[in-house]
């Protein structure tokens, strides 16, 4: 984990309000959408072995489902040659799909060493219409106990498909969460993703940070001004 990760995550729990028990955390994290759902949620997208989460309070997920992913385009004409760099804010807020695989040692809080394969839907809102929409993020993690907190080092893709175009791309990511509230995971995601059909040509770059309702901040612009992507899994 790098050293400005490390200290960004230590900042967070010692500003955050004081962990909570487990019954506590469900209560706290249930989801808030309506009638969507009725289960509380897996914070982020990353979670806990599957056996863990039934020994806990109640079944936790990862977070809602937004919809299914945008129909595909059937005109790939590129309509930005010479767009211009834009700025991007916005939200994303995820739930598991579907379980991967969980191997290695058990770490507590219901943590295994090894997380692979697991997938997402991430709707997300943006000030952008281009990014906006329902992302699939498919992750793996390692995780491993630095004193109290439980820190994984994670990587894998993601892919939003629109009316008009979409985008594929990677991501690295470093999560943490205390022992005393495993469920309240800390997230720093960096993600690059390049666009097809009428996004051809252009390269959104963006970090997503957070616990439950995570904060989306980057730049949409031409692969020649902003570069190539530079995000790559292990």
């Amino acid at each position: 984990m790098t050293d400005d990760l490390a200290t960004q995550i230590r900042q967070y729990y010692e500003t955050a309000a004081p962990p909570v028990g487990a019954e506590e955390a469900v209560e706290r994290h249930t989801v808030r959408v309506g009638e969507r759902s009725k289960r509380p949620s897996r914070l982020g997208w990353f979670g806990r072995h599957p056996a863990a989460a039934v020994s806990a309070a109640a079944m936790v997920t990862l977070l809602l489902v937004g919809g299914a992913l945008w129909a595909v385009s059937s005109d790939p004409t590129p309509s930005n040659p010479v767009a211009p760099v834009v700025e991007v804010t916005g939200e994303s807020f995820c739930e598991l799909h579907r379980w991967g695989t969980w191997t290695g040692d058990e770490l507590p809080g219901g943590f295994y060493a090894q997380q692979r394969g697991q997938r997402n839907l991430c709707p997300t809102e943006t000030s952008d219409p281009r990014v906006s929409g329902s992302w699939e993020v498919a992750l793996n993690c390692d995780y491993s106990l630095e004193g109290d907190i439980i820190v994984g080092q994670c990587w894998g893709t993601l892919e939003a498909v629109g009316d008009r175009g979409g985008w594929i791309g990677t991501f690295q990511a470093t999560t943490a969460s205390s022992v005393e509230a495993p469920d309240d995971i800390f997230h720093i995601i960096d993600a690059d993703a390049v666009g097809w059909g009428e996004y051809v040509g252009l390269r959104f770059v963006h970090r997503i940070e957070g616990t439950d309702l995570m904060t989306v901040t980057g730049q949409i612009g031409p692969v020649d001004v902003l570069g190539p992507p530079t995000t790559e899994s292990p």
